[in-house]
């Protein structure tokens, strides 16, 4: 599989940043008694055992580059016409959540072609995810994958009718996942709205002032919302589907819609997260903070309806995923300050949605809960 580069793009994963240091035995740290204290070391291949790597599998010699993850490793083979990104997977992650990305990857190429995600590259054994032995004794999944044209989306800049277009992909997104088998939820996977109550720890992280704000809306939201939430209908979802994991090309009124990456963090959930994730990281400033949020809903649902339920929940989950990244951001930046400014760069946002959402009868709720009215 050969691939033109068009316009690349570059993201905060991209930037060789320093390897967050790995913690001594016994360290709970952020995410204190919700994960294994025993969280295995991502690999560490060099370049050069990448590029060996790549030969071994796919018989091809490319230049390679590391490029920045948390758990696994990931590199950039490109030369002048062609690109792909080598993906290994932590050893740790379970063999059912590795195989259900490779299937939903694999399912969308087949069901749904004309959806900018990214393609896999099978090795010479036909594996679309080899499980390879790497250089320190483990075995690991690995990946070959398609660059995707285009710039991770800058919400600032982005016009109402590419807006529109993100809105339907999104659903289509949705609606190309949802026959897909749901696999079992990772166990040390935090972002997730059903893990709300355990990040309630966390909080002790935060400036009094903001600690003081957001526990009582931590009792709603672990309350009656998730109760409504645990009652809408489960299916495969992206669970990331922000910004930075969306990319276009083109300025103004003809940018469109170019890729959807990273489905690392897929798990079974009401799709109508993946739309309030989206939401989220839109909301702008002014008196116009909400209108590309409620455009890109009003798309998702001329595309995939929403149930009454689902449009009378969604500022509550919006405020839930606020809550979560204030969380688990705050507290990652204070175990790893050296990668502080990179945990927090979207501490400015979410804010800005726990200013207008955190009352749930304030005018702002009920803008997103009309938007197709």
């Amino acid at each position: 599989m050969r691939m033109i580069l068009r316009e690349r793009h570059v993201t905060p994963r991209d930037l060789p940043a320093p390897r967050a240091p790995l913690p001594p035995p016994g360290f709970r740290g952020t995410q204190e008694a919700m994960c294994p204290a025993s969280d295995p070391a991502p690999p560490q291949l060099t370049v050069l055992e990448a590029q060996e790597l790549l030969l071994r599998y796919w018989g091809l010699r490319l230049p390679a580059r590391e490029l920045g993850a948390e758990r696994d490793q990931n590199f950039l083979f490109e030369d002048r016409e062609t690109a792909f990104i080598l993906k290994i997977t932590n050893p740790a992650e379970r063999r059912a959540t590795s195989a259900a990305q490779t299937q939903a990857l694999l399912h969308l190429e087949t069901h749904a072609p004309d959806l900018p995600v990214p393609r896999l590259v099978r090795d010479r054994a036909q594996s679309a995810a080899p499980l390879a032995h790497l250089p320190d004794g483990r075995q690991a999944v690995v990946r070959l994958i398609s660059v995707l044209p285009g710039m991770p989306v800058d919400p600032a800049r982005l016009h109402p009718a590419t807006g529109a277009d993100l809105g339907r992909m999104a659903a289509r997104l949705a609606q190309g996942l949802a026959s897909l088998p749901v696999p079992p939820a990772p166990p040390d996977l935090l972002w997730s709205f059903a893990r709300l109550p355990d990040l309630r720890p966390l909080s002790t992280v935060l400036e009094p002032d903001l600690q003081a704000r957001i526990a009582p809306i931590l009792d709603d939201l672990c309350g009656p919302v998730l109760s409504r939430y645990h009652a809408l209908p489960v299916q495969l979802v992206h669970n990331d589907l922000n910004p930075s994991n969306v990319f276009v090309t083109g300025t103004g009124a003809e940018a469109r819609i170019t890729g959807i990456i990273d489905f690392g963090d897929m798990l079974g959930a009401p799709r109508l997260g993946d739309l309030a994730v989206l939401l989220t990281y839109l909301v702008g400033e002014g008196a116009q903070a909400l209108d590309l949020p409620c455009a890109v809903a009003r798309a998702y649902h001329a595309q995939a309806p929403l149930s009454a339920a689902e449009w009378d929940l969604l500022p509550r989950l919006m405020l839930a995923r606020a809550v979560m990244s204030i969380l688990i951001a705050t507290a990652r930046a204070r175990d790893y300050p050296e990668n502080a400014d990179y945990l927090l760069r979207n501490r400015a946002p979410v804010l800005r949605v726990l200013d207008l959402l955190a009352d749930p009868d304030a005018a702002a709720t009920a803008q997103i809960k009309g938007a197709v009215e």
